[in-house]
């Protein structure tokens, strides 16, 4: 259903050919409603008066509101896409990430925020390296 035949080669191979590998995943995501131009998640700050109750996948506000209530990019910068809605992710007590909706829609795939954040942190190193 979401094989693609990206080598041209007559065949959708998702075991062995690397390049239908990556289109395929590529599509998955897509048809699943990831959004190419907005991140999974950023590293962020909190507050020291911040809610801890606020943390976790199941509470969702507008980026904007997470502004008000103080939290801020690493750099202390405002918080990018302030339209979209977002939650507040601590794995294991930190670091702290402002998972977006592409987040959850790797969570469809497999329901750990462990796993997500190693899907996504892979995901933002192969596109640096790509970058670079």
């Amino acid at each position: 259903k979401f094989a693609v035949d990206y080598d041209g080669d007559g065949r959708k191979d998702i075991w062995d050919s690397k390049p239908d590998v990556f289109a395929s995943i590529a599509n998955y995501m897509k048809q699943n409603g990831w959004q190419y131009h907005e991140p999974w998640a950023i590293y962020v700050t909190l507050p020291t008066n911040f809610n801890e109750a606020l943390e976790g996948k199941k509470t969702t506000k507008l980026v904007s509101e997470w502004t008000k209530l103080g939290v801020r990019t690493t750099h202390g910068e405002p918080l990018p896409f302030p339209h979209l809605k977002a939650s507040i992710i601590k794995p294991f007590g930190g670091p702290v990430f402002l998972a977006y909706p592409n987040y959850k829609m790797i969570l469809r795939y497999n329901n750990s925020i462990y796993y997500a954040g190693a899907i996504g942190y892979m995901a933002d190193k192969i596109c640096q390296r790509r970058n670079d």
